[in-house]
C-alpha cells in the first residue's frame, strides 16, 4: 500500500511534464487524437503566445470529438485542461483600419399580401423583419449574432450577402470601407457558409477543388491547390479527404463548408447556425479555428450560434443580440453579462447566460398576459439600447479615401461549361450506378415487351389491337419506369444546383444546355436499347430489303418521342418540390396525351378545344407515323429513309 501510494504522490506531482509528454505520445499513437496547440493555454503567460495556423495534426477517421474522448484514453493526465479555450479579450489582435464594414438603420419589409388581396384592398400587408440594426466591426473582430427567431437571422445573413431566397423592401446604409454600397456590390465581397448540405456524391478532395474554381478573388493572395491541402491539414480533414460527402459526421461536413468558403479569399465570412447540431468541443475548435483566421490574415467573421455555455460566446469579439427584429445589445461578448445587470437584468445563478438573454427576449405567445408582458419586456430593452449605448457605427469615424475589399468574380461561360463536365464526370465514377441503371431498365423493358408481342400475325388486319397495343407500349406505359429514374437523377443534382444558382455561379438555362449535351449519348444508347430488342422481337420489321429502314425508322421516332418526354421530365422535376409531386404530373401528363392521341378515343369524339390539344399532341404524331409506317408500308418517310441507307 505505501509503495502505491508513493508512486500515486510521485506521478500527481509530474503532472505538468506528463501533459507534455502525453501531447508528444498521442499524437504519434495509433488513436492519433487531434490537438491543436491553440487549444491549450495552461497559464496566463501562454495566452499571448504565437498561434499558428499550421500546428494541427491529423485525427483519426472515426473519431467524432477531438479532445472529447481524451479522459477515455489510458495513461491520461490528471490535470491536463483540454477544455480551455483563450477568451477573445485576452487574444493579441493588431489594429488595422481595413477592412471595415458598417451597417446602419437596416430595415427590410416584406409584402404579405397576394396580388389578388392587393388589388382588392387600398393598403397592402407588411411584415417587419428587421428595424434600424446597426453594427460596425473591422478587420480581426469575430462576431457572435444570438437570435430569438432563426428568420430574422438568416434574412440578416441573406440579405448582407446577397443570397436572398424571397423579395424584399430593404432600405439601410451598408459601408465597406467607408464607401457606400448596395445590396448587390456588398454581396460580391463576401463569402457565406449557408445551411445547406455539400453535395454528397463528390469526395472532400473533388468537392473543394471543382467548387474552388467556379469563383476568383481580386486578391490572389494564394494558389488554390496549396490553399486547399492546407486547408484539409489544417481543419483536420486530410484522413477523410477521399470519403465521399455522405460518409462524413455533421462536423466534419460543417468544417468542409468552411473550408469552401475560406477558398474564396473574401474580406468577410458570414455563417449561418451550422454549429447547432454539433458538440461542445468540435464548436469551440471551429470558433477558435475562424478566429484565428480572421485575427492571422485580418479578415471579418460573422455567425450565428446558439452557445450552450458562456465560455463559448467570450471566444467571440462582439456579440449582436436581435429580437422581434431589432438590436437588444451590440459591443464585446466580455460586457454583456454586466451591461445587463447594469439595467437590471441580472442573470441568476446556475443559469447559461446565453440562453437565459435570448429566453428573456424571446416573444412568449402562452397565454394573452405572457404574450403582453413580453413585447413589453423587449420593447424596454430596446429603448434602454437606444437611450444608453452610442452606437459604434456613429461612434466610430471612417474615412473614404480607402478601398473597397477585393471583389468576388464568376468565372468566364467557357471555364464554367468545363467545370460542369468535370463535376458530371467525377458523378459518374463516384456513381455509376444511377447511370447504368437507366440502360439496363430500358433493356430489360424492352425485351420484356418484346416476350409480351412476340411475333405479332403478319396478316395486319387480324392483327391490330396487337399492334396499337405495341405502339402505345412503347410509346407511353413503358417509358414511365425511365421517365422516373430521370425524376431521381434531377432531384440529385437540385443538392448542387440551387445552391450555385443562388451564389450566381452560373445560369440555369445555360446549366440546362450543358446537361443535354452531355446526355445526348447516353440517351441515344438508353433509346437504341429501349427500342431495338422490342421490335426486332415483334416480328414486325419488313423482311428483305425493307428490313433495316423500317428498323431504323422505328427506332429514330421512338427515340425523338422518348427524348421530349425526357425534357419535359427535366422541366417538371426541376419545377416540382419533391419527387411525389413530380411523379405524380408526369403520369398525369403522359395519360393526358396517350388519351388525346387518337388510339383509345376516336378524335371525333373530342371536343373543338381538345382537337387543339390532339393535332399538336407529339404521341398522337409519333404513333401516326408509326401506324402509318406498319399498316401502309410505303410512305414519303420510308422511301427516304430508304434512299438514305442505299447512299450509306
Amino acid at each position: 500500500m505505501k509503495s502505491n501510494q508513493e508512486e500515486l504522490d510521485k506521478e500527481v506531482k509530474n503532472d505538468n511534464a506528463t501533459d507534455l509528454k502525453f501531447i508528444s505520445n498521442a499524437t504519434n499513437s495509433l488513436s492519433q487524437i487531434h490537438y491543436a496547440s491553440s487549444e491549450v493555454i495552461s497559464n496566463n503567460n501562454e495566452l499571448c503566445a504565437e498561434r499558428t495556423l499550421n500546428s494541427f495534426t491529423q485525427c483519426k477517421r472515426y473519431y467524432e470529438r477531438y479532445s472529447s474522448n481524451l479522459n477515455m484514453l489510458p495513461n491520461a493526465p490528471h490535470s491536463f485542461n483540454y477544455l480551455r479555450y483563450a477568451k477573445a479579450n485576452e487574444l493579441r489582435k493588431n489594429e488595422r483600419n481595413t477592412p471595415k464594414i458598417s451597417v446602419k438603420n437596416l430595415c427590410v419589409t416584406s409584402d404579405n399580401g397576394t396580388f389578388v388581396k392587393n388589388c382588392l384592398s387600398w393598403t397592402t400587408s407588411m411584415s417587419h423583419h428587421l428595424q434600424d440594426i446597426s453594427f460596425t466591426l473591422k478587420g480581426g473582430d469575430t462576431l457572435a449574432i444570438l437570435y430569438a427567431k432563426e428568420s430574422e437571422m438568416r434574412i440578416l445573413l441573406e440579405i448582407m450577402s446577397n443570397n436572398i431566397s424571397k423579395e424584399y423592401l430593404i432600405n439601410g446604409i451598408i459601408e465597406n470601407n467607408g464607401h457606400k454600397m448596395n445590396i448587390n456590390e456588398f454581396g460580391d465581397r463576401v463569402a457565406y457558409v449557408n445551411a445547406q448540405n455539400v453535395y454528397p456524391w463528390l469526395t472532400v478532395a473533388q468537392t473543394l477543388y471543382l467548387q474552388s474554381l467556379f469563383v476568383t478573388s481580386d486578391r490572389n493572395t494564394f494558389n488554390n491547390v496549396n490553399m486547399m491541402e492546407q486547408l484539409i491539414q489544417t481543419l483536420a480533414l486530410s484522413s477523410i479527404r477521399n470519403f465521399l460527402c455522405n460518409e462524413l459526421t455533421i462536423a466534419e461536413r460543417q468544417r468542409l463548408k468552411i473550408a469552401l468558403q475560406i477558398l474564396k479569399d473574401a474580406d468577410i465570412l458570414l455563417s449561418d447556425n451550422i454549429m447547432k447540431d454539433i458538440n461542445l468541443y468540435e464548436m469551440a475548435f471551429l470558433i477558435d479555428y475562424l478566429r484565428d483566421w480572421a485575427i492571422k490574415l485580418n479578415r471579418i467573421v460573422i455567425m450565428a450560434v446558439q452557445p450552450p455555455t458562456i465560455e463559448i460566446l467570450t471566444m467571440f469579439h462582439k456579440v449582436l443580440l436581435i429580437a422581434s427584429g431589432k438590436v437588444i445589445y451590440f459591443g464585446l461578448s466580455s460586457q454583456m453579462l454586466a451591461y445587463f445587470e447594469q439595467i437590471g437584468f441580472p442573470c441568476p445563478s446556475f443559469k447559461n447566460p446565453c440562453d437565459y438573454y435570448v429566453d428573456l427576449v424571446t416573444h412568449d405567445y402562452l397565454t394573452t398576459e405572457s404574450s403582453l408582458e413580453s413585447i413589453n419586456r423587449i420593447k424596454r430593452l430596446t429603448e434602454i439600447w437606444k437611450e444608453r449605448i452610442i452606437d459604434e457605427c456613429e461612434a466610430q469615424l471612417i474615412t473614404t479615401d480607402q478601398q473597397l475589399s477585393p471583389k468576388i468574380h464568376r468565372v468566364n461561360c467557357y471555364r464554367v461549361a468545363f467545370l460542369i463536365y468535370r463535376r458530371f464526370f467525377e458523378i459518374f465514377l463516384n456513381r455509376s450506378w444511377i447511370y447504368f441503371k437507366e440502360p439496363i431498365y430500358a433493356f430489360l423493358i424492352s425485351l420484356f415487351v418484346g416476350f409480351i408481342f412476340f411475333q405479332i400475325p403478319t396478316d395486319r388486319y387480324a392483327s391490330i389491337n396487337a399492334r396499337f397495343g405495341f405502339i402505345i407500349s412503347m410509346l407511353a406505359i413503358c417509358l414511365l419506369p425511365n421517365l422516373f429514374i430521370h425524376i431521381e437523377r434531377v432531384f440529385d443534382e437540385r443538392l448542387y444546383l440551387l445552391d450555385d444558382v443562388r451564389n450566381k455561379l452560373y445560369d440555369p438555362t445555360f446549366y440546362i444546355m450543358i446537361k443535354i449535351t452531355y446526355d445526348l449519348p447516353i440517351s441515344i444508347i438508353c433509346n437504341i436499347l429501349y427500342a431495338l430488342p422490342a421490335y426486332i422481337l415483334s416480328g414486325l420489321p419488313l423482311d428483305g430489303t425493307f428490313y433495316w429502314p423500317s428498323v431504323f425508322l422505328f427506332t429514330l421516332i421512338v427515340y425523338v418521342h422518348a427524348i421530349l418526354w425526357r425534357y419535359v421530365t427535366w422541366i417538371i422535376a426541376y419545377s416540382c418540390c419533391t419527387r411525389i409531386s413530380a411523379i405524380i404530373a408526369i403520369v398525369i401528363l403522359l395519360s393526358n396525351s396517350v388519351m388525346l392521341s387518337g388510339f383509345l378515343i376516336h378524335p371525333n369524339s373530342f371536343p373543338a378545344l381538345i382537337k387543339l390539344l390532339y393535332y399538336y399532341n407529339p404521341t398522337k404524331l409519333a404513333g401516326a407515323l408509326l401506324a402509318e409506317n406498319e399498316f401502309l408500308r410505303r410512305t414519303a418517310l420510308t422511301d427516304w429513309v430508304t434512299l438514305l441507307t442505299s447512299l450509306n
